[in-house]
């Protein structure tokens, strides 16, 4: 049984906060050192290509985010799993992780800016659209971490948003232990702030039924007037 971090964008890690990183065993990534893993990545299996985008042309980076997100929307775990570093893909295998969303029909993304962030470390943002819980689209930015390696650029890391108004989430797909603490204070984070949100609206003082008004000089000389005689001379 596969447990997935969710990201806002599908509700942490929007993809949700649907989700980055699921638990228990699985024939998802393969552990560094196979053969298979130094072979240079090909483009994903076609799947259900109605949302599919253009592949961009050459060898960098964008193109190995591209693959990996192609992957990821048609459901392809052992492709996401091979194009993830060396390192990450041998730290998810001894945590028996798969590191990748659930595959969704309706989903589509687009590759964007590349930001350098060392040498041989960038930032790619994707745009990915799906629909919410209302049926509506919905399309949030995902900055997919790459790494450039022995076998070429590789995914790393993911910087998700989960909560509106704050910065995203850094996962490091190289670091399982610091992802599960972070996807804990996540859930943590977000069962405290649907309980304040309950405690606010069960707090919201309801609206107290007018009272009887106060009745004018001339009634309540007629109440009096009308009371027995032994009342008033009391």
């Amino acid at each position: 049984m596969k447990a997935r971090l969710e990201y806002s964008v599908l509700a942490l890690v929007a993809m949700a906060v649907a989700g980055v990183v699921g638990c228990g065993k699985s024939d998802g990534p393969a552990p560094a050192g196979k053969t298979e893993s130094q072979t240079p990545a090909q483009a994903p299996k076609t799947g259900n290509s109605a949302n599919k985008t253009p592949r961009p042309a050459g060898d960098g980076p964008e193109v190995a985010v591209y693959d990996f997100m192609e992957a990821v929307r048609i459901g392809d775990d052992e492709t996401a799993g091979k194009l993830l570093t060396p390192l990450a893909r041998q730290k998810v295998a001894e945590h028996h992780m798969v590191v990748a969303p659930p595959g969704t029909d309706t989903a589509r993304f687009e590759v964007g800016r590349v930001e350098r962030v060392e040498e041989a470390l960038v930032k790619v943002a994707v745009n990915w659209t799906d629909l919410d819980e209302s049926g509506k689209q919905r399309t949030d930015e995902i900055l997919w971490m790459a790494k450039r390696v022995a076998e070429g650029w590789r995914i790393s890391g993911v910087a998700a948003p989960v909560f509106d108004g704050e910065p995203p989430i850094v996962l490091n797909f190289e670091d399982p232990a610091e992802m599960l603490r972070k996807q804990q204070a996540v859930r943590e984070e977000m069962r405290k702030r649907t309980q304040q949100q309950a405690g606010a609206s069960v707090n919201v003082p309801a609206q107290q039924p007018a009272g009887p008004a106060a009745p004018g000089p001339a009634e309540a000389a007629a109440q009096q007037a009308s009371r027995p005689e032994t009342e008033t001379r009391r």
